[in-house]
């Protein structure tokens, strides 16, 4: 018989989730769904400096506001 070599991470979860019954399994997936995303959707929101609040310009002729009012709105992508 042949001795079985070092297995590596991925290979020893796949061997471990195969011996899981199939709800179980689909717990775990749900629960990893869930926590990833949660913590993508907190990390995005860290690095993400577009979600920062603009300052609003303040100009004394309102006609001179508008350029500057569309400027700010096609700088920070129509949002």
């Amino acid at each position: 018989m042949q001795k079985r070599g070092r297995t590596s991470l991925f290979e020893d979860l796949l061997t471990m989730a195969t011996r899981l019954p199939w709800w179980i399994d689909l717990m775990i997936a749900v629960f990893a769904y869930i926590g990833f995303h949660l913590w993508h959707v907190h990390f995005l929101h860290e690095m993400n400096q577009m979600n920062e609040p603009l300052p609003i310009p303040v100009a004394t002729n309102p006609a001179a506001a508008i350029p500057n009012a569309v400027n700010t709105g096609m700088a920070s992508g129509g949002t």
